[in-house]
């Protein structure tokens, strides 16, 4: 029985969503504004090791793989990879002066 009530809600909800986006198109209004802050209870030192680690793994879900390599034959270009789930969803290379 709860299951038929949800469905009108959830159209209520989606109805209401896509006229508070049309009125925010019609005034040129960037609703889209998301800043947060993660709190890490963690020493500093081992912090700065994760983060500068050639290879992080993020248990998930989803689970998030960061790897940085050297690109062979080329002076300071790194090749970084992220995977999630153990898919590739991005390549980036850069150049990296001091490591």
């Amino acid at each position: 029985m709860l299951r038929l009530l949800a469905l009108p809600i959830e159209m209520l909800r989606i109805a209401f969503y896509a006229l508070q986006g049309l009125f925010d198109t019609l005034r040129a209004r960037n609703r889209l504004n998301l800043e947060f802050n993660v709190l890490v209870n963690a020493p500093r030192d081992d912090l700065w090791q994760f983060s500068t680690a050639d290879h992080m793994v993020l248990d998930g879900p989803p689970v998030l793989e960061i790897s940085r390599a050297p690109v062979p034959d080329s002076d300071g270009l790194w090749l970084t990879r992220v995977l999630v789930s153990g898919q590739r969803r991005a390549s980036r290379a850069s150049s990296c002066a001091t490591r």
